[in-house]
């Protein structure tokens, strides 16, 4: 699919977008909740996860042109298996069974300062 990004529903870090934020910017991604953000015409959207329909505005045009979009892990490491550990006194994976995604934050910063603006996922 034309736009989409790759990487930020696997990788610890991920920058979405190499150049600042235009009107003319298209691309979507996925976090590894599984949600699908996107931009379009300036605009930060949330889709539905399976039809990609809109769902709502995550921010709007005049807080996103001209910004840079990363996507960062929380750090949270409750849940990450080492697998040189298996086996050894107490299997700790047992109390990671419910956990489904990583905790994952979306942050916008500017290209001019060293601001960053951390956007808060709708439940």
């Amino acid at each position: 699919d034309r736009g989409y990004i790759c990487g930020a529903e696997e990788d610890d870090m991920c920058m979405i977008n190499d150049e600042p934020v235009t009107m003319e910017t298209r691309l979507w991604w996925r976090l590894s909740s599984g949600r699908a953000l996107g931009v379009l015409n300036g605009m930060l959207l949330e889709y539905d996860k399976s039809t990609l329909a809109p769902l709502g505005l995550v921010l709007p045009a005049e807080e996103l042109l001209g910004k840079i979009i990363v996507v960062a892990d929380s750090g949270v490491e409750e849940c990450i298996i080492d697998y040189d550990m298996i086996g050894e006194e107490g299997d700790e994976q047992q109390d990671c069974e419910e956990y489904q995604e990583r905790e994952q934050a979306v942050l916008v910063h500017g290209v001019d300062n060293d601001s960053f603006t951390v956007i808060q996922p709708n439940e």
